[in-house]
């Protein structure tokens, strides 16, 4: 794990933060195709559908124009424990599974501190390509999940067993800073109308998201 020794390391940690790497350790980190394995899929979704909810921890919606009311008050390592449970998984299979999901790699700071750190550099006025917002890295984890989840489908249908099918499918290509500014412009074309209803604006904005990677 990198250890900061210097302000510039600071500085390095700090940037390397606010990425979001994901295709590339799923392809190429073994710790990464481990946890696959293991149901990182599954997991993954879970953690997805309680973020949606607005069951995650507060500060993860803080940077949010819309997120001043949704979170809970409850720890970072409660609200895993609460995913343990819901998954079946015990504390030791819970860690590395949260780091790849909401980071994008398998090692790296402390993941709550990861995640504060992109709430401050949202406040600050740092965007895309340097910052990969909580929400965009949902969607893209979700996406990644949803299309993992429908291959098992597929080969337990097809009685073909799993381990000769491929394990992970094709990944979408990662968020551009074009699809940034089209996601923006419609969040704000949108932003009036959906204000109270947050739900509404990450279902609008997951599609137009959809829709970018389809076309």
């Amino acid at each position: 794990q990198p250890k900061a020794e210097l302000v510039v390391d600071l500085a390095t940690l700090a940037a390397d933060a606010l990425r979001y790497p994901l295709h590339e350790t799923l392809e190429t980190d073994p710790k990464a195709a481990a946890a696959v394995d293991d149901g990182l899929a599954d997991f993954a979704l879970a953690l997805c559908a309680s973020y949606e909810k607005g069951d995650a921890p507060a500060f993860f919606y803080d940077g949010d124009d819309d997120g001043a009311d949704r979170g809970r008050d409850l720890s970072f390592s409660a609200w895993l424990k609460e995913l343990g449970d819901a998954t079946g998984r015990a504390k030791k299979r819970l860690f590395m599974p949260a780091r790849l999901a909401l980071t994008g790699r398998s090692f790296g700071p402390d993941v709550e501190d990861q995640i504060r750190t992109l709430a401050a550099a949202n406040d600050a006025g740092v965007s895309a390509p340097k910052l990969a917002p909580l929400v965009c890295r949902i969607a893209q984890l979700k996406q990644w999940a949803s299309a993992l989840a429908s291959d098992a489908s597929l080969a337990s249908d097809d009685g073909i067993p799993a381990d000769k099918h491929q394990k992970q499918p094709s990944l979408p290509p990662p968020l551009t800073f074009d699809d940034f500014k089209k996601l923006r412009a419609v969040y704000e074309a949108h932003r009036r109308d959906l204000s109270d209803d947050e739900k509404a604006m990450y279902d609008v904005l997951v599609a137009a998201f959809d829709a970018m990677r389809r076309s």
